[in-house]
């Protein structure tokens, strides 16, 4: 089995993410006028689960759904299942897997959840993934997969560049993002876009995981939506709405 050594260097922040509960999901189907699978018992897949953060949460608090994670990361994964095992959680477990390869056993599923997944890996596993959702799900489920969207990454694309000519690929994670800090401090006196500035400030703040992972890593393809719906056609899915009404 391969890992990802990047996130094996400096695991993600891993975090629960609001947007992704059942009750949430199910309630904004129905406001599109889609029925949804009873998010008190469910069963939920997370892709790319990391250590857990989001998914275990999920099931202390739904404790009459089963929840499974895969992840690819071998050092988020076993920290995650420890993570499950001190808490002695039984409706909760995560695997150390590909989501392109995943075993033939897992069923189908009310749920799935892809967050920070899809916009950072190739074509062949973006497909992969939609596969997953179009074969997974159960005839009502809902699938949360949040991407980048090229609008809103358009004038974000110069620091990205920036970061990436400046710092030492294929230096060990922690300290390229050392590095990228430097880089980071050069580059608030060079620049003047208000909001290039605005997002040097947050980066300087933020969990080094994030600074990493979103502009270092090797694939960050921003995405127009157009064509992720045409993606989603491809694959027999339809879209819903999104997951954020709020904003």
């Amino acid at each position: 089995m391969h890992t990802l050594a990047s996130y094996d260097e400096l695991p993600y922040d891993s975090l629960p993410l609001p947007e992704t509960q059942p009750d949430f999901l199910a309630a904004l189907a129905r406001l599109h006028g889609f029925d949804a699978p009873d998010p008190r018992r469910t069963r939920i897949l997370e892709l790319g689960c990391a250590q857990g953060g989001n998914l275990i949460p999920l099931a202390w608090r739904w404790p009459e759904s089963e929840c499974v994670g895969v992840e690819l990361s071998r050092v988020q994964a076993e920290r995650g299942v420890a993570f499950v095992q001190r808490l002695g959680l039984a409706n909760v477990r995560i695997l150390h897997a590909d989501l392109a390869a995943l075993p033939a056993d897992l069923g189908v599923f009310d749920y799935i959840i892809a967050h920070g997944v899809f916009s950072w890996v190739p074509p062949a596993v973006q497909s992969a993934l939609l596969d997953v959702c179009r074969h997974h799900l159960s005839p009502n489920g809902l699938a949360y997969v949040s991407f980048n969207v090229a609008a809103g990454w358009a004038r974000l694309q110069p620091l990205r560049a920036a970061l990436l000519e400046r710092t030492t690929a294929g230096l060990f994670a922690p300290e390229r993002h050392r590095q990228a800090l430097a880089v980071l401090d050069d580059l608030e006196t060079e620049w003047r876009d208000p909001l290039l500035l605005k997002e040097i400030a947050y980066l300087k703040t933020a969990a080094p995981s994030y600074l990493f992972h979103e502009y270092l890593a090797d694939i960050n393809v921003p995405m127009n939506f157009a064509d992720f719906v045409t993606a989603l056609d491809a694959h027999g899915l339809r879209y819903v709405g999104e997951a954020g009404p709020r904003r």
